[in-house]
């Protein structure tokens, strides 16, 4: 039961994390000392807590055991190479969610892999999901605009997604909610033309899709052809459906180029240290005027940022072209083993979320202290152990029938 209880106070306090930053950021409720001592104690509740569920340490893989030690190393190096005792310093590489945290994260692959205490964390992943709906039919502005939009979601929201994937162990009704949930976040980043995370929950459905059909009889195939055919010819006419002002934004944006300057910036700035990088909280010399756009984002003035919008040159910046090549080494066996490699579904659904990362760092995916992001690496753990990709798929069902989400 402590155990339980760890896992619950665990995934209880992340959300927290972001609603400190709406009632800071979004709604000026709190001055930045408060700010500062949430995020803090909320922090130190989180370590505590999770602290008690880092206890698999048995390696399965030969290969995992040589290079994620190396991986792990080399971060430490970065760390080092960026760190300040100033208390300024330390503030902001604690507070801010992609300097200092990226390096810890990366731990989670020993997280228990018991089935029955990941399925706990599935039980938290589907109760967020109903928070995030009945929040959402109360204040439906927080899914509406881009400056909360993003911090709101993707806590509540992408556990419920990962759970689609996983539709042959839940309940019709839960598998309904969680559809829901998924496709209320697409369609609030679709209207916001956030074309990352468009992106992240079009990949989590087309994976939860794939999954289904892996998963069900050719005879049960063949039943649901007129069924998507329908679909594939009703889409046709969406558009005659749709509002054109619902997604007049993304189209717009699918052809903008808003990244260029910053890219060429950053080249600049990262010039002769392309191989090792700059270590944690490395710059770039990139100006920036302060800025609202259209829909009241505000963006302050700026000289020399810390942070690049893609998640491979983050790893650059940092670390240069050998960190991303050791998080690839670490990443990509670990997709392939549990996509492939495996003989249950919820296995391939982590090796899809370990991929679908992947390719979401190519547009944005930026590595930081998010539920996501940690879950990212729980899934490498899991990929990496062959006992689980091997489980019954009855010990996994018997698992969420006991959480009552079968």
């Amino acid at each position: 039961m402590k155990i339980e209880k760890s896992i619950l106070y665990f995934m209880i306090s992340l959300p927290f994390l972001h609603v400190w930053d709406l009632l800071f950021f979004q709604y000026k409720l709190i001055n930045p000392n408060i700010w500062t001592l949430l995020n803090f104690s909320t922090i130190a509740i989180a370590i505590y807590f999770v602290s008690k569920l880092f206890n698999d340490y048995n390696n399965e893989s030969n290969f995992f055991k040589i290079i994620f030690p190396v991986f792990i190393i080399y971060g430490f190096i970065i760390v080092l190479r960026g760190w300040s005792f100033d208390y300024s310093n330390f503030k902001s590489n604690i507070q801010t969610d992609y300097i200092f945290w990226p390096f810890i994260i990366p731990l989670f692959v020993f997280f228990d892999k018991s089935i029955d205490r990941l399925a706990q964390v599935f039980k938290c992943f589907y109760y967020l999901g109903i928070i995030f709906l009945i929040i959402t039919a109360i204040m439906p502005s927080l899914i509406l605009n881009r400056s909360t939009a993003e911090i709101f979601i993707h806590p509540l929201a992408f556990g419920s997604s990962f759970l689609l994937m996983n539709a042959r162990y839940l309940s019709k009704k839960k598998v309904i909610i969680c559809f829901l949930v998924t496709l209320v976040a697409l369609l609030s980043f679709v209207y916001l033309a956030r074309r990352n995370a468009v992106l992240t929950y079009s990949g989590f459905i087309i994976a939860a899709g794939f999954l289904y059909i892996k998963n069900i009889s050719f005879l049960r195939i063949i039943q649901m052809i007129p069924i998507l055919t329908g679909l594939i010819f009703l889409s046709f006419f969406a558009e005659n459906v749709i509002p054109s002002s619902f997604t007049a934004r993304l189209s717009d944006r699918l052809s903008e180029d808003s990244r260029s300057i910053v890219f060429e910036a950053f080249f600049d700035g990262i010039r002769n240290k392309e191989i090792f990088g700059k270590g944690m909280n490395g710059t770039y010399y990139c100006p920036f005027n302060e800025t609202v756009t259209d829909d009241g984002a505000t963006f302050g003035e700026i000289e020399y940022r810390n942070v690049i919008e893609n998640g491979y040159l983050q790893l650059m910046l940092t670390g240069g072209i050998l960190h991303i090549i050791l998080f690839l080494l670490v990443m990509l066996p670990a997709a392939y083993l549990g996509i492939f490699k495996s003989t249950n579904n919820l296995s391939r659904a982590c090796g899809a979320i370990v991929f679908l990362w992947l390719i979401d760092m190519a547009v944005y995916g930026l590595p930081r202290i998010y539920m996501q992001y940690i879950f990212v690496w729980i899934c490498v753990g899991i990929c990496y152990k062959k006992s689980f990709r091997q489980m019954e798929e009855e010990e996994i069902y018997n698992a969420f029938e006991k959480i009552k989400l079968a």
